[in-house]
């Protein structure tokens, strides 16, 4: 077993106690579905993320996904998307008959090359699909400028993003804001399970996920639309509220890991492009360093376990070898080849977020 594990998904006994007991509850009524406890995460999800309405879904796929279909674009429209991402983040959307058009990250911060993505507009795109990796925020307010007043949609990809502070900058179009999230178990705000949502201030939009999620149905067998069944279910509910309802002592937590790395890394060995901006709260801690493999081998001797996000792109991945084989982008291809996710996030001490500071320092020299 690793000294310093990667990521530890075991509950504290004061959480699971807690879980325990709700979980009686949610047995003892035989309500597993859109209940009570959904309603409720579905309410507390949506003034954390400063929002008028919240609809969970199956996982963060389909967030993406529904988020675009909610928007009635015709099929065959573009969707401009950066080239380093997960690649949910693409197959959101392939699977809304929409194509793809990928923008190379910049070589500052691991964000979209605006001067790129100025250039991929036409009359053809639909709509931009921003992604706030590893929780830094995407340059929202350039973006919007870019786009102007021309009829092109913003839907937010913040599978990464529980906590840091989306509001920044961001003064135009709330009204039509779009965001997905995940809540994938390894996510900052992780579920018992997959689960995922979609947060927005528009009613109709909201609505028309609501009916995606559920079969195309509001009220039983009653179909307005052809939909999909995915929701989320009673027990992640619960979960994720009582995750939410301490979720200040989490960022509280990875701030303090956070400013350990920072304050103990020796940065002129190698490259980190997070902000450490109190706005952001990070997912997950990267550094970048052409001697990545080895530097990882050398950690995993010291009992220190790490990983890569993400070691291949989605336009090098055999599901799009079809449409981008012989594309090209150069900063995204480099970062894949370099970076390294230390390990990061609550279930640390303080000790061992030294020892890995000190392991990596020790690499180098």
């Amino acid at each position: 077993m690793s000294l310093v594990p990667f990521l530890n998904l075991g509950l504290e006994l004061e959480t699971r106690v807690d879980l325990e007991n709700g979980i009686k509850t949610i047995l003892a009524d035989g309500n597993f579905l859109a209940g009570k406890h959904n309603e409720e995460f579905e309410s507390s999800f949506s003034n954390f993320a400063g929002m008028k309405y919240c609809k969970a879904v199956g996982n963060g796929l389909d967030a993406l996904t529904f988020a675009l279909l909610a928007l009635d674009l015709p099929e065959g429209s573009e969707v401009i998307v950066p080239a380093h991402t997960f690649i949910a983040t693409w197959l959101a959307v392939y699977r809304s008959s929409l194509k793809i058009v990928p923008v190379d990250i910049n070589k500052v911060d691991y964000k979209m090359d605006l001067t790129q993505l100025e250039n991929a507009i036409n009359l053809n795109t639909a709509a931009i699909l921003p992604v706030h990796l590893y929780g830094e925020i995407e340059d929202l307010p350039s973006i919007l400028e870019i786009v102007g007043d021309r009829d092109i949609h913003i839907v937010e990809d913040c599978a990464q993003a529980h906590g840091s502070n989306l509001k920044i900058n961001y003064k135009s179009n709330q009204e039509n804001r779009i965001c997905c999230w995940s809540f994938y178990p390894g996510k900052t705000l992780g579920g018992l399970g997959d689960g995922g949502a979609v947060t927005t201030n528009n009613l109709e939009l909201a609505s028309k996920i609501e009916r995606l999620r559920n079969y195309g149905s509001v009220s039983k067998y009653n179909h307005e639309i052809k939909g999909f069944n995915s929701r989320l279910d009673e027990i992640n509910a619960l979960f994720l509220q009582n995750k939410l309802n301490c979720f200040d002592k989490e960022i509280c937590h990875r701030n303090k890991i956070r400013d350990i790395y920072h304050k103990t890394l020796n940065f002129q060995n190698f490259k980190c492009k997070l902000s450490f901006s109190n706005d952001v709260v990070n997912h997950l801690f990267i550094i970048e360093t052409p001697f990545r493999d080895d530097l990882s081998i050398f950690l995993k001797d010291k009992g220190i376990e790490t990983l890569i996000h993400y070691p291949v792109p989605p336009h090098r991945q055999l599901a799009f070898s079809d449409e981008f084989s012989n594309y090209q982008y150069p900063n995204t291809n480099k970062v894949c080849g370099s970076l390294l996710s230390l390990p990061f996030g609550s279930h640390m001490s303080e000790e061992q977020a030294l020892y890995v500071a000190e392991s990596v320092n020790k690499y180098f020299g």
